[in-house]
């Protein structure tokens, strides 16, 4: 049996869903994604490029939250 606390469902477009299945059959990966790991695949991707995108600006001591005390 599936676990609840597990899993979560939300609901899209239909364009969004056109949009995901053109995702799944073009990212590269050696096959077909589900829709489901296609979306898992892209978020991770915007999180860690975000992600990145902060340290470099933390680092290069271009942080907006920058303190000037």
């Amino acid at each position: 049996m599936t676990d609840k606390y597990k899993y979560g469902s939300v609901s899209l477009k239909n364009s969004t869903m056109q949009n995901i299945d053109i995702l799944s059959e073009n990212l590269p990966t050696s096959k077909k994604l589900s829709k489901a790991k296609t979306i898992e695949v892209s978020i991770n991707a915007v999180s860690n490029s975000l992600r990145d995108s902060k340290r470099r600006n933390t680092t290069n001591g271009n942080a907006k939250n920058k303190r000037t005390d």
